[in-house]
């Protein structure tokens, strides 16, 4: 056998996460790779999650056909009840983000020569006068002229924390990155304006400001 499928519930709320994890050397305590369990998990201790095993399998292929079997049995990316944000083969990962290319796969997608070519027709202002780097730049010095202390309310803003929903859950944050790491960027559009579009996590709003005592 070279992995299995596995069940991660929540004891206090009985929410759950299936996933398919190798036999590896931390496949005893293996939880789960969502990143909305792990911020339960550390928010409330492993010690307050169980792992069932429900599946072994003898092959990489049908480790990964039977997770998306049993992810669609029990409806995971619907069910409000699951940390699963997308099924297995959807091209998304745990975050909402799109799953990155190999360098093997992303040599024959885009070869070297043709991004080498491309970069220097984007940095040439002749071929490219809406340079966006040259206007972020420009904008950059008008902001310093018009408002010399623009930079520490810019820093202040984006290290100010903040609260946001997800599935009746509230999720607090010290800053930007850290929603983030979690929510990807879908959590700076919902904290902008409310925007829901190419939002991956439904749902997803932001609540509020948290003053810092």
């Amino acid at each position: 056998m070279v992995g299995f499928i596995y069940i991660t519930t929540n004891r206090l709320n009985g929410k759950k996460y299936i996933g398919r994890k190798i036999y590896d050397g931390n496949h005893e305590s293996y939880l789960g790779s969502s990143k909305l369990l792990l911020l339960d998990i550390k928010r409330h201790g492993a010690y307050n999650f169980t792992r069932e095993i429900i599946e072994e399998c003898d092959s990489y292929e049908k480790l990964q056909m039977r997770e998306l079997y049993w992810q669609l049995h029990y409806n995971v990316k619907e069910d409000p009840n699951f940390y699963n944000l997308t099924y297995a083969t959807q091209g998304f990962d745990t975050s909402g983000a799109r799953f990155t290319y190999s360098p093997e796969s992303l040599e024959k997608i885009w070869p070297d020569e043709r991004r080498d070519i491309q970069r220097k027709k984007w940095k040439d202002p002749q071929k490219n006068p809406n340079n966006i780097q040259a206007v972020k730049e420009n904008k950059s010095e008008r902001m310093k002229l018009e408002n010399p202390s623009f930079r520490e309310e810019v820093k202040l803003k984006l290290s100010k924390p903040f609260v946001l929903e997800y599935n009746d859950v509230e999720y607090t944050f010290n800053n930007r990155a850290e929603a983030i790491n979690v929510f990807g960027t879908s959590a700076i559009q919902v904290r902008k304006s409310g925007v829901k579009k190419y939002n991956h996590f439904k749902g997803l709003r932001f609540l509020r400001w948290v003053n810092k005592s």
